[in-house]
């Protein structure tokens, strides 16, 4: 079995391909590309913001996964991801039992990812646009890759 086969095989015999006429695949296309987000209370959010990363996705991957997880939400934003997993093949999801805190739902989106690749993203911060640029950083041999943003003077001061 290839190593793509054997990543497939882990992932439940799901295949994450998506090929198709309208894409312009252009990096290698032996790699995966993982993308994962914790979402907590993010029903207002969840449906744009899964839009936009397998917009991205998708025009510059040809292997690729969401995975989102869920950090104990309250509100309806189970019933919205679980209505994108009925129409995606390419998204997964991860409930933890209760709400942990960003940082444990992360931990568990970095065991459960196949990715060569993996971005972690904040769905009420990270813009899904920087994807490709940052995956291109990570293959010119930089090891670790996180951003940083620069205009922070519309935050509250609490948060900058």
């Amino acid at each position: 079995m290839t190593r793509l086969g054997a990543r497939h095989a882990l992932a439940k015999g799901r295949s994450y391909r998506c090929l198709g006429e309208d894409t312009n695949v252009t990096p290698e296309t032996n790699s995966i590309m993982s993308v994962h987000a914790p979402k907590y209370n993010d029903v207002e959010i969840v449906q744009e913001f899964v839009d936009d990363v397998i917009s991205v996705l998708r025009s510059h991957y040809v292997n690729y996964e969401l995975v989102l997880v869920d950090d104990g939400s309250t509100d309806d934003t189970i019933e919205i991801v679980r209505q994108l997993l009925s129409q995606r093949e390419h998204m997964r999801l991860i409930r933890l039992s209760r709400h942990f805190g960003q940082e444990i739902a992360i931990s568990a989106g970095l065991d459960s990812v196949i990715g060569d690749f993996s971005v972690v993203m904040l769905p009420d911060t990270d813009p899904p646009s920087l994807i490709p640029e940052m995956v291109e950083q990570s293959r010119s041999g930089v090891g670790v890759v996180y951003g940083i943003r620069r205009n922070r003077e519309r935050e509250p001061l609490l948060i900058r």
